[in-house]
């Protein structure tokens, strides 16, 4: 499993041996930080199958529910038809930043599988991608870093501590072991700036 932090990066800042990271910490941190920044994942999602809605006739185009967008997969119109049609690819173009899909038939070479317009129905497209980031954008990292780092380094000289059970920061809280005491870090002023970057770099979706 793949986490947003570097286990040795983490350690190398909090000054402790590597065996003091522990996957907890990187889950929590993952987690902490795309509820922070509004993110389904800075990680790569393959395979995505999401179903929409054509709610007008002569409509061209769909935003997609996740991005960005790496790559498609297929795009299916009219799939809960008897005869639905698998869009030729290149009847369409799509804008890998804002995850819109543009019918584009008349630049096709495949006409059987191009069309102008999606059929009007519920759930009438199913898209089939991949989205989200081939690799761990540097500031992401950083910030994942620098958490597990403060993480780390406090559960360390906590002594009654069983390894790191639960953490806290602010409102947001994940248990692991009920039984164990919670662990909360306070905000200093190197982690509300890189938190504050990075939710102007992709807190709008980007």
């Amino acid at each position: 499993m793949s986490f947003y932090g570097d286990v040795t990066e983490a350690a190398s800042l909090a000054g402790l041996d590597s065996s003091k990271i522990t996957t907890a910490m990187q889950q929590v941190v993952d987690d902490y930080i795309d509820a922070e920044i509004n993110k389904d994942s800075f990680k790569e999602i393959t395979g995505q199958v999401d179903y929409y809605d054509i709610e007008r006739t002569g409509q061209s185009w769909l935003i997609l529910k996740h991005m960005p967008v790496i790559s498609i997969s297929s795009v299916i119109d009219n799939q809960r038809a008897n005869n639905p049609v698998t869009l030729a690819t290149d009847s369409y173009v799509v804008d890998l930043e804002s995850a819109i899909i543009q019918l584009d038939a008349v630049n096709s070479n495949d006409y059987t599988n191009a069309q102008d317009y999606f059929t009007f129905g519920k759930q009438s497209v199913k898209v089939t991608y991949d989205y989200g980031y081939e690799f761990v954008p540097d500031i992401i990292q950083s910030f994942a870093n620098l958490l597990i780092a403060k993480w780390a380094e406090f559960a360390d000289q906590q002594s009654t501590l069983d390894g790191l059970k639960s953490v806290q920061i602010g409102d947001y809280k994940e248990s692991f072991d009920n039984s164990m005491k919670n662990v909360s870090v306070k905000y200093d002023s190197q982690i509300s700036g890189l938190l504050n970057r990075a939710k102007a770099i992709y807190g709008r979706g980007v």
